[in-house]
């Protein structure tokens, strides 16, 4: 068997691990954004997939706050299957989840993510090709987890060794929140203006 190496990478920190054929092996990784941990790696003949299974913590939000999972010396051909379960330890409550997957030696070309997969918290993906998933329309509270489970799939025209997932979390937008709220308020505004008042009823009951 080939071996390959798995690297994480959070906030511009990296470690690496290599990983042949064993069928565990862990690796930890820390910086601004949070840490993660390779738990184990398998491969698995039918159908045959390389399976990952990644715990990872965020301590920040925002694009800026990734993590980055790296898979080097990769073949064509090949579907690798991540399970990752990502806890949420930046003290906001997250909206939304984000997947980026790029070829670092081919610009993300023969490569790419299958359809967008499952998750425990998300209704959705908003975006969904074949070099992005942006999951919506659900709630990862603080103290809480959110497990995804998706494949990426390397084509037989494959010519590099590198791909990389890069994941993040991210909350309302403030001008998101304001503007919401000003519509809101704005609705009421109109709909106390559409309704006459109770003087005003009164007054034409006696001209009446």
């Amino acid at each position: 068997m080939k071996n390959w190496t798995l690297a994480l990478a959070l906030g511009g920190a990296v470690a690496t691990t290599v990983i042949g054929t064993a069928n565990a092996a862990s690796a930890m990784v820390s910086g601004p954004g949070g840490s993660g941990i390779l738990i184990q790696r398998e491969t698995v003949p039918f159908p045959q997939e390389n399976v990952i299974r990644v715990f990872e913590s965020f301590t920040a939000v925002g694009s800026g706050n990734y993590l980055d999972k790296v898979v080097m010396n990769a073949s064509p051909g090949q579907i690798y299957r991540f399970d990752v379960l990502a806890n949420n330890n930046s003290g906001q409550t997250w909206t939304d989840f984000h997947f980026d997957l790029t070829n670092d030696s081919q610009g993300g070309t023969s490569v790419g993510f299958l359809p967008p997969g499952i998750n425990s918290a998300f209704q959705n993906a908003s975006t969904a090709t074949s070099t992005t998933i942006n999951w919506e329309n659900g709630t990862v509270a603080n103290n809480s987890d959110v497990s995804f489970s998706f494949l990426v799939q390397t084509g037989v025209n494959f010519s590099g060794d590198t791909f990389k997932v890069r994941e993040y979390a991210s909350v309302p937008e403030p001008l998101t929140i304001l503007g919401s709220l000003a519509t809101i308020g704005f609705g009421a505004y109109a709909e106390r203006k559409r309704k006459p008042s109770k003087s005003s009823k009164k007054d034409n009951t006696k001209g009446s």
